[in-house]
């Protein structure tokens, strides 16, 4: 077989690919991309506790910043638990 009729064997049969497989494949795509935001999202959570553990330890007065920044991820961890229960 030669170079031509190999190049045009391996171009036909990527024409045969079905509507299914492109299905699968976008459905496996976006399985995989709800895992990552899922992923992200518990992430992003345990780096605020970490943050707000990091504050409520402070010995010495907290600067509006930080007052401010513990206030508000208080109220975000309350609102998580809310929504879990």
């Amino acid at each position: 077989m030669g170079v031509k009729a190999a190049k045009d064997k391996g171009k036909r049969r990527g024409e045969g690919d079905s509507e299914g497989t492109h299905g699968r494949l976008f459905g496996g795509i976006k399985e995989m991309w709800v895992i990552k935001k899922e992923h992200f999202a518990v992430k992003e959570r345990l780096s605020n506790k970490k943050i707000l553990e990091c504050l409520l330890a402070k010995p010495e007065p907290l600067t509006q910043i930080e007052l401010t920044l513990k206030n508000k991820l208080m109220m975000e961890m309350s609102n998580d638990l809310g929504q879990t229960q």
